[in-house]
Formats: structure tokens, sequence, C-alpha cells
């Protein structure tokens, strides 16, 4: 019953951070997060994109749900670092170099 709840209150809060920005497109289809069980990506063009798209997400506490700044990291892919300042809520959230998703390692770098 929880998974149930959960997937309804996830589809829920990302549907409406969507924007009509396109932010990658395959086979004709804008994709702005990629969601397997509780994780959730979130993709942006921008880093004021990404805020106010994660602001949406936090401000729909549906079903008793929040989004744990702790366990929220962000990166920035291109081929030059960039820091970022992103928040949820006060909390200032981690950026980092790579991390592993889905049993895939995902680099912040990309080659020349």
């Amino acid at each position: 019953m929880y998974s149930f709840f959960f997937t309804v209150q996830s589809v829920q809060r990302i549907s409406t951070a969507r924007g009509r920005k396109r932010v990658i497109l395959i086979n004709g289809v804008n994709i702005n997060n990629i969601r397997c069980a509780d994780d959730t990506v979130i993709l942006a063009e921008s880093e004021k994109q990404l805020q106010a798209m994660l602001d949406r997400i936090v401000e729909k506490k549906e079903y008793g749900m929040e989004t744990n700044a702790k366990k929220t990291k962000m990166m920035h892919i291109g081929r030059d670092t960039k820091a970022l300042t992103i928040t949820v809520g006060n909390a200032v959230l981690e950026q980092v170099s790579k991390y592993s998703y889905l049993g895939h390692m995902i680099r912040g770098m990309l080659p020349l």
C-alpha cells in the first residue's frame, strides 16, 4: 500500500515541477526527470531552472512526505565544473562530482 501511495504522490509532485521548457529530447519526448522506486533525478538546463523545479517539488507535501536535504545531492554536468548553490528550505545541497545511480557511475565532467 505504501508503494502505491508513494508512486501516486511522486508522480503528482514531479508533474507539478515540469515546465514547458525542453531539457532532453528522446524520440520526440521531453525528459526532465528520471524515476526509479523512491529515487528521482531532476534534469535542468540552468541553476535557476533546477532551483525552481526543486522548489515546486518541495512545496508539495501531500501524504506527509518531505524532501530530505541531507540525502539530496546535486551535480553539474559539463566540460567545466561549476559550483552551484541549490537549496531545500534553508539547507544548501551538497554538490558531488559523481554518483552511482541504478548501478551505473554518473560523472559530472564530460570528456573533451
